[in-house]
Order: C-alpha cells, then sequence, then structure tokens
C-alpha cells in the first residue's frame, strides 16, 4: 500500500476518483454528527476535502487532523487548506496501523473509504481506538464486498493477484471490510462496542475509463503488464455489462459503519 499510494501515477488517478467520492459526504457527516469544539481524526484522508468539512464543521474551537501514508495527496491537502482559510486543520504522514496520531486525544475519528488497506484490522482499528477519548466514537464508508458489487469485477481481481502469506485478514482492497460479520468481529477484538451498520446505496454515472479501475489495484500488486493486459481486458467485458449511453452506470452498496471506545 505505501508503494502503490506513492505512484507518481496515483494522483491522477485519485483525481479521477475523487469526483465519484462526493456522495458519500453527507451519510459519513450525518453518522458523525459533529459538534462545535470536537477534535477529529481523518484516517486515510486522501486530497483533505473530508477533513476541511470537518474542520468546518467543528469550527475555530476545534481541530480536525488530516491522516494519509501518500505525500502527494497530503500535498494537495495542504494546498486546498491554505486556500480554504481554515486555521483548525493539520495533516500528518502517519500510518494509522501502528504510528502516534498526532492531534489527539480525539472525540472522533472518521474515514471516507480509507481503512481498507491495512495488513492487520485489529491492530489498525485498535491503534485508532486508543487515540479516541473514553465515549469517543468512530464513524467510517466501506463498500460492501464484490458480491453485492459486481461492476468491480472482483472475480478477475483474485485471479491475477500474487499469493500472499497466509492471514486471518482480506487482503487490503476497496472491499476488505465489505462482510459485515467479520468487520464486526474485528473492530469488537480491537476494542470497540456499540457497532452499527447502516445500509447505503448511491448511483456513480461516470465516463468509461481508458483503463478499468481494478487494474490499478493489480499493478499495485506488482502483478507483470502481460498479465495486467490480460486482467485489463476481462474488466473491460464487464464494464460493458454496465454502459449506458456512453457512461458506466453502477450501483454501489456501501456500508455506514459507526462504533464507541467504552
Amino acid at each position: 500500500m505505501q508503494r502503490q499510494w506513492n505512484n507518481p501515477q496515483f494522483l491522477q488517478f485519485w483525481k479521477g476518483l475523487e469526483p465519484g467520492m462526493v456522495t458519500l459526504m453527507a451519510p459519513l457527516f450525518e453518522a458523525l454528527d459533529l459538534k462545535s469544539g470536537e477534535r477529529i481524526l481523518d484516517v486515510g484522508c486522501g486530497g483533505g476535502l473530508t477533513t476541511l468539512e470537518a474542520a468546518a464543521a467543528t469550527g475555530p474551537a476545534g481541530h480536525v487532523t488530516g491522516a494519509d501514508i501518500s505525500d502527494d495527496l497530503l500535498e494537495l491537502a495542504r494546498s486546498r487548506a491554505a486556500q480554504s482559510g481554515l486555521s483548525n486543520v493539520g495533516f500528518a504522514k502517519v500510518d494509522a496501523q501502528s504510528d502516534d496520531l498526532p492531534g489527539g486525544p480525539f472525540d472522533a475519528a472518521m474515514s471516507r473509504l480509507g481503512v481498507m488497506f491495512f495488513a492487520d484490522f485489529v491492530a489498525a482499528f485498535a491503534n485508532i481506538r486508543r487515540h479516541i477519548k473514553p465515549g469517543g466514537r468512530l464513524a467510517f464508508v466501506c463498500l460492501q464486498d464484490t458480491t453485492a458489487n459486481p461492476w468491480f469485477g472482483g472475480h478477475v481481481v483474485a485471479k491475477y493477484a500474487p499469493p500472499r502469506p497466509p492471514s486471518r485478514f482480506p487482503a487490503p482492497s476497496p472491499f476488505a471490510l465489505g462482510a459485515e460479520p467479520l468487520t464486526r468481529e474485528f473492530l469488537s477484538e480491537a476494542g470497540f462496542r456499540d457497532i452499527r451498520f447502516t445500509d447505503f446505496t448511491d448511483i456513480d454515472i461516470s465516463p468509461v475509463p481508458e483503463v478499468p479501475a481494478a487494474v490499478s489495484l493489480l499493478a499495485g500488486m506488482g502483478v507483470q503488464p502481460d498479465a495486467l493486459a490480460k486482467a485489463a481486458e476481462e474488466l473491460r467485458a464487464i464494464d460493458l455489462q454496465f454502459l449506458k449511453d456512453g457512461h458506466l452506470v453502477v450501483d454501489r452498496k456501501h456500508w455506514v459503519v459507526t462504533a464507541r471506545n467504552p
């Protein structure tokens, strides 16, 4: 993940993805119910739009820390923060799985599609919880599994992804936390309580990409070019199933997950 998120080409890929994530802001912030003066951690903040939204909601007396592992995305986030004029926001290059997270203790931690890429989900959520005040809360949005989102072509990714060492955890991917029972287990082991899942579906209408999105994921896993070309053909065939009036039109199934630090 460190290698993929810091690939020079990833910033442009991210900018292409970012507009499609705007619809996730409302359900995330509804679940968070931010209050003026609160201190908030934004895990996997990317280009910082969610961080800035939270900073505006918590006001001058609050503070929001955006955490990410990508230098390029953090640079984008910092430039947006400077343009916004908000002074109650900061960004840090840290691995939320294991590093100390500056700016805490936090009233809440949040994430929009940023917590699905850990190697050890229990350790990661335990580390995040360690930085949340007693009684504080966690809210994140993640995709449901690939059976609920057939537009992704998860079986193609599984076919071409290289073998990984045995692990009780799913491979880091956009869908790693899609199975409710498993994600509930990870959060519970990490010490969270009052864990709740709310179903959320949006419709994404986007131009047909030159390269199917899942190819980037496979490239980050080290799949060789010849295999990537074959995977791209199979993924393109899946894209065509969701083609309407020259655009990809898909129903995206998400979970809005909330929990509390006892």
